[in-house]
């Protein structure tokens, strides 16, 4: 019976080790996939762009460059404005892309929208909208009786 046991763990342990080798094969084969972003992204793209030398927007169309392997590898656009100056937009790491707080046409947008998405807790809210500020305190007030 302690044969049969033995015989047991013994298979157990291998299994677990297959397990763990193909655990890790997965991983590696995971970081060095292509990230989805680049391969879906096209290989020219029209959009905006903000010029650091010239200090102005402008639209262009951008080449996509690649530049590392596995999980370290990134993607940007990259194009000239006018004048010759080379300029990048990101497409790996797009929330970190530079372009949305230097450009003067983005900026110009989020001041024209500021305040539509005014919460009932901004400072501003009861000077913009006014009437929803009193529907609010008459809600809150009957809701807590005070």
């Amino acid at each position: 019976m302690s044969t049969l046991a033995n015989e047991v763990k013994r298979l157990s342990g291998i299994y677990a080790s297959i397990q763990r080798d193909k655990d890790r094969e997965r991983e590696l084969q995971l970081a060095m996939a292509p990230k989805r972003e680049i391969v879906d992204a096209p290989s020219r793209q029209y959009q905006p762009y903000w010029c650091i030398c010239c200090g102005r927007d402008y639209h262009a169309t951008g080449n996509k460059v690649v530049e590392g392997q596995g999980a370290s590898m990134s993607a940007v656009y990259k194009s000239q404005c006018p004048e010759g100056h080379d300029n990048y937009r990101y497409i790996t790491d797009v929330g970190n892309d530079p372009y949305f707080n230097r450009s003067q046409d983005v900026a110009k947008d989020r001041a024209l929208h500021a305040d539509d998405i005014l919460s009932p807790h901004d400072s501003r809210f009861q000077t913009v909208y006014r009437q929803q500020w009193l529907q609010h305190e008459a809600r809150r007030e009957q809701l807590h009786g005070k």
